[in-house]
């Protein structure tokens, strides 16, 4: 690669400051290891004859083949369904978990930019480590080891979704459901990094950033339903309310510079000495819900002529308020011709609506 350049350009590395050209860092077995993978399951469950239970627990670690990334899982689950009685049944599903996981700013891209003449670290260079420059090695690419001992960037996850139903025969034909479910998320996002020179053109500032997120949803239905058959009449009716909503919040700010202490930097936003011209702030929070209400009538006769009659009512908090309902009426109906007697001369064709 470099037989055409100046060998005096690498000749030395102690009282020149010029490169060693029998250096060779291999900067692919400097960042990689192998990284070990941990998955343990736990799972229980029994019944009786109206009962059903299971629980269940999950933990997954994962480290990074390069540099220190990593993933962590909490995860428990329980469900169960419990029959009370003939005509009660009510069940529950719920799961809960927390998740970690640590990222690494482009030491990847970095090991199969920068060069091999280049050493890991350099007691010449402020910083401490090795990096191009424009005479001896010129190479615009950031040391990889650097990246990973100076940035630290880490999510963690809270999570928590539930769901809940309840189903009572009230009479014969006639039954009541209630479906409620709950999703709630957050999450918390914190990267920092020391300040150094990384690159020939790239002296990386001290800096904080700190991300705040939560996010909540809430469903509720309640169905009732009908559905009878006398001779040759069939006919059926349900009436439902649906209502849910959603919410959102984020709430981040940012540091460029103040953290430049010698030795332990404590990783606060309290804790910068950097002007407040150096903060930016951002953040903001939605909310939005939805009901509806619905009716629906079916009729059948003979297994033949069917006629379906259905009304919603819909609002949604997105509209304006003059505007915010809708009413929507449908009507439809059908003829199964294959169920009919002269039809059955047609033996190509099963079924014919």
């Amino acid at each position: 690669i470099y037989e055409d350049a100046s060998p005096d350009l690498y000749a030395d590395t102690s009282a020149t400051g010029l490169y060693d050209p029998n250096r060779y860092t291999d900067w692919q077995k400097e960042m990689t290891r192998t990284a070990p993978i941990r998955d343990l399951n736990l799972s229980v469950s029994g019944a009786t004859e109206n009962t059903n239970v299971y629980f269940s627990f999950n933990n997954t670690r994962q480290e990074g083949v390069i540099g220190d990334p990593l993933f962590e899982r909490y995860n428990a689950r329980i469900n169960a369904d419990i029959g009370l009685g003939d005509r009660l049944t009510i069940g529950v599903r719920l799961t809960s978990g927390k998740t970690i996981l640590s990222e690494e700013s482009g030491p990847l891209s970095a090991v199969y930019e920068m060069l091999p003449v280049v050493p890991v670290y350099d007691d010449n260079n402020a910083s401490g480590y090795g990096y191009g420059d424009d005479t001896r090695a010129r190479t615009y690419a950031s040391n990889p080891l650097a990246l990973e001992e100076l940035i630290f960037n880490q999510t963690t996850g809270y999570h928590l979704l539930g769901n809940a139903f309840l189903n009572y025969k009230i009479l014969e034909g006639l039954e009541y459901e209630l479906n409620a479910s709950y999703n709630w998320q957050m999450s918390h996002f914190k990267s920092y990094n020391e300040q150094g020179q990384i690159a020939w053109v790239n002296i990386l500032p001290s800096g904080l950033t700190e991300e705040d997120s939560e996010f909540y949803s809430y469903f509720i239905e309640h169905k009732l339903q009908y559905q009878n058959t006398i001779g040759k009449h069939s006919f059926s009716a349900m009436a439902s309310y649906v209502g849910q909503q959603e919410h959102n919040r984020i709430h981040a700010t940012s540091i460029t510079g103040g953290y430049t202490f010698e030795g332990q930097n404590y990783w606060e936003i309290d804790a910068s000495t950097a002007p407040l011209t150096s903060y930016s702030h951002a953040g903001n929070e939605s909310t939005y819900a939805i009901e509806s209400y619905l009716g629906r009538v079916t009729y059948g006769f003979d297994e033949k002529y069917l006629l379906n009659m259905m009304v919603r009512h819909d609002g949604s908090s997105r509209f304006l308020e003059e505007v915010r309902w809708g009413t929507f009426p449908s009507i439809s109906g059908g003829w199964i011709v294959s169920s009919e007697n002269f039809f059955t001369s047609v033996p190509v064709v099963d079924f014919f609506k």
